[in-house]
């Protein structure tokens, strides 16, 4: 269990899932080497595939997020939280 979690706060679920830096990092950069693959096929598609590449490491700068997986509900880690 992460160290940021809490339960969410719309329907208090238990089943929440924290979205770190990394994470995001990983889903920028691995859907845009997918869309390469597809690119190749429709050419226009280059463009966004290489565009997600190369914000990829924008990722670094976006906070932490909890996501609960029954009502599809993200927050903002506290910051006290992060801190402990």
């Amino acid at each position: 269990m992460s160290q940021y979690w809490e339960p969410c706060p719309r329907c208090g679920s238990n089943k929440v899932q924290t979205m770190g830096k990394w994470m995001w990092f990983f889903i920028l950069f691995g859907s845009g080497g997918c869309l390469i693959w597809v690119g190749l096929i429709l050419f226009p598609v280059l463009f966004l595939a290489a565009l997600l590449i190369l914000l990829s490491p924008v990722a670094f700068f976006l906070p932490k997020y909890n996501h609960c997986k029954d009502c599809k509900n993200n927050w903002k880690v506290k910051k006290n939280q992060m801190s402990t």
